[in-house]
């Protein structure tokens, strides 16, 4: 594949499936969906740190609403991978909401602390940190707006591969209101929701809050214990008050508060144990259909948080400033079982404790009709502690082919301190009618202080304890240029660039590979075309890109010594190069009939990669980065009345194969796979009431999500985590 030949291939897929850009709608009336799009009605995003439309971004950005993933019956932001051209969003390791998101081939490679992730993902505005719980459950979402490429000269936190931004629902000033949601379905699922606006002061101050509690049996058997695992059992909920003390101040306070005692799932054990062979407790074991395990240690990921998010916005004839405070706390305790077996080889338990303080000051300037400004100042500080024990029962060879079972530990004692400084400035200048040029500068300044020792109860001379500390600075130029065809139409080329800042490794269990590796940078060149064609009934846009990456960071586990054990290494990976093409289409087609659809082609190769244990990686290829992704999705709304409304809502999505790590091994690789949902719902008093049922993974496609790939190790073994299976749900939402 080819830049050149991209366009012909993504028109070919358009044409093939119609339909979809910015697969969002602005907040929805309680009119039917379709109703509510069919008059073309504007989608607003703050992608530039101010409200445009959307068609007036020049940059690649969908949008989904809150709406769109409720009626998608969705567990967590994770569900709009499917909207979303050229991403991959999953849950590390069976977990349900530990964050592993990919934009255009970058993203975060491992969940531990020290990995700053690639797609930065913000809630109100505010950055977090880290991968643990970020995939944030759907409770009160007014909107998700992904944007594709560099994310600096407007953002706080600058990141290399794009942002992720959740925003939740705004109290109502006005009316006094509640919704409650009672869903039920397969594998005893529950899901109950509650939201409540209170005016305090008409049109001035009001309350809104929010509540939702999920349960589910597991979709995984322990053939071992007979437990049920990759449950539900989650609790979170919302405070949010809004004051417009003024005309001109506005302040915003949001707290929210999870506890998730969800179980993860033990992976599903591929290929046996394959040395030392018949050595007790250690035995030839068979392969295992999908979502089944024979753990024998308990797992678990028992998470809780809360977080702050303070808002004060000033606005006056040609300036407004904001503030955005925000501060979150994150304490959990994890257990994996990586092998799956019956006996101890490699297992985990975590305990970690993060506690992330950001501030933010953002001024917008217009000081004439053709001239703009956003600017704004950035600190954001991080402190974590981590114990982390692996447990396994290692084969010591104590002759020639002779081997005994030996018990080992590892134990490792962790602390990380993180600050971060930045400052950025974007402008857009409208050169002539219809013709804009923007331009911005951004200078980050990144330190960390890492504290780690390592103790193992058999083998003490491996023991090793190191303090580092270092700091990256580094300006970052964009500039870009847009000119409009028609008042509906927009042209856009661009240039930007990236960074994320260097670190330590984490994983190292010997003192030769805790070493430090540097920032990554990047560069992205790319060009897009926005359209509202045929009165407004037909959206179209698509973009075209090329990324230029140095020092890319990614991680490698090689299997050294005698016998062969495995080694973690995070380093930087050189040079690599992508380049892609992505589509998005909305059409309209009649009142009640709206499609949508989005497209997207891939491709990457390393220009310089030569590793030391491993060696060339010239012919591999980036992880979770299909080569081709498409969907599309259609609504129908019948009215059976004046307040009565039948809905019906599908959507099918496919993507390529794909690998999963770095290494391209042959046996983590994920198989190209179709998914498909379906949902109808009867709506009444024009939406107040509604009875809804739906399936999803309506084929019942098994897929690998993750795995964990240990052939090659004194315990040699493979073992995959698969998706969920098909649900059935139904469920009364009720609106007062």
């Amino acid at each position: 594949m080819t830049i050149s030949r991209a366009p012909l291939c993504l028109a070919a897929a358009l044409l093939a499936s119609v339909s979809g850009n910015a697969i969002a709608q602005i907040e929805q009336s309680a009119l039917p969906v379709a109703d509510a799009g069919a008059d073309g009605q504007e989608i607003i995003v703050t992608a530039r740190r101010t409200s445009e439309r959307l068609q007036d971004v020049p940059v690649a950005v969908t949008a989904v609403s809150g709406d769109a993933l409720e009626r998608r019956q969705s567990a967590n932001i994770a569900d709009v991978e499917a909207l979303i051209p050229n991403a991959t969003f999953f849950a590390f390791g069976g977990s349900n909401n530990n964050a592993s998101v990919y934009i255009r081939g970058v993203g975060q490679a491992d969940q531990l602390f020290m990995f700053d992730p690639g797609v930065g993902i913000y809630l109100d505005d505010a950055y977090i940190g880290r991968a643990q719980g970020a995939l944030f459950e759907t409770l009160d979402i007014a909107r998700v707006e992904v944007l594709r490429g560099p994310q600096g000269t407007l953002y706080g936190k600058n990141t290399s591969g794009g942002a992720l931004k959740v925003y939740t629902r705004d109290p109502d000033l006005v009316e006094a209101g509640a919704q409650i949601t009672a869903t039920g379905g397969s594998y005893d699922y529950f899901s109950g929701k509650a939201s409540f606006d209170l005016p305090i002061v008409e049109d001035r101050a009001g309350i809104r809050a929010s509540v939702l509690r999920v349960s589910r049996d597991g979709v995984v058997k322990n053939l071992n214990s007979g437990a049920d695992l990759q449950d539900r059992d989650y609790l979170g909920g919302q405070v949010t008050a809004l004051a417009r003390i003024d005309d001109r101040l506005t302040a915003r306070l949001t707290f929210d508060i999870m506890r998730d005692r969800s179980t993860p799932a033990a992976p599903t054990p591929i290929v046996a144990v394959s040395f030392p062979p018949n050595v007790p407790p250690f035995s030839p074991q068979s392969p295992l259909p999908p979502r089944q395990s024979k753990a024998d240690t308990p797992v678990r990921n028992d998470q809780d948080s809360y977080g702050f998010n303070g808002q004060l916005a000033w606005r006056g004839d040609q300036v407004e400033i904001k503030s955005i405070t925000s501060y979150r706390r994150l304490k959990f305790r994890q257990a994996f079982d990586y092998d799956s077996f019956p006996y101890l080889l490699l297992s985990s338990n975590q305990r970690q404790r993060t506690t992330q303080f950001s501030q933010e000051l953002q001024a917008n300037f217009e000081p004439t009709d053709n001239l703009s400004f956003v600017g704004g100042l950035y600190y954001f500080e991080e402190k974590t502690d981590s114990v982390i024990g692996v447990p396994n029962t290692l084969p010591l060879q104590v002759a020639p082919g002779v081997f005994v079972p030996l018990e080992n530990s590892f134990t490792q004692i962790t602390d990380l301190k993180n600050k971060s400084y930045a400052a950025y400035l974007n402008a857009v200048w409208e050169v002539a009618d219809r013709l804009s040029i923007s331009g911005g500068l951004r200078y980050t300044d990144d330190r960390k202080k890492y504290l780690s020792s390592l103790t193992n109860d058999v083998f003490p001379t491996g023991n090793f304890s190191y303090d580092l500390s270092d700091s990256w600075s580094r300006w970052l130029p964009r500039i870009g240029i847009d000119f409009k065809i028609t008042p509906d139409q927009l042209v856009y080329a661009s240039y930007g660039t990236g960074f994320k800042s260097g670190g330590f490794n984490p994983r190292a269990a010997s003192a030769d590979v805790a070493l430090s590796y540097k920032p990554e940078t990047s560069e992205t060149y790319e060009i897009g075309y926005k359209s509202t064609l045929f009165d407004r009934k037909l959206t179209f846009n698509a973009a075209a890109f090329y990324n230029r990456f140095k020092d890319y960071q990614t991680n490698l586990i090689a299997f050294v010594g005698t016998p062969p054990g495995p080694t973690s290494y995070f380093t930087n990976a050189g040079r690599y190069e992508s380049w892609g093409a992505e589509a998005e289409l909305t059409l309209r087609a009649t009142q009640r009939l709206t499609l949508k659809a989005q497209a997207s082609l891939f491709d990457d190769k390393f220009a310089t990669f030569v590793n030391s244990i491993i060696g060339d990686f010239a012919d591999k290829t980036l992880p979770n980065a299909p080569k081709f992704t498409t969907s599309l999705a259609a609504t129908y709304v019948m009215p059976l009345g004046a307040t009565t409304a039948l809905e019906l809502d599908g959507d099918v999505a496919y993507r390529s194969s794909s690998f999963i790590n770095i290494l391209n091994s042959p046996l983590l690789h994920r198989d190209a796979y179709t998914l498909a949902n379906a949902r109808m719902a009867l709506s009444f008093r024009n939406g107040d009431l509604q009875l809804f049922a739906g399936v999803r993974n309506l084929t019942d496609k098994d897929y690998v999500v993750d795995g964990v790939n240990y052939i090659g190790a004194t315990y040699g073994f493979l073992s995959y985590y698969y998706n969920e299976p098909r649900t059935y749900y139904g469920g009364l939402p009720v609106r007062f």
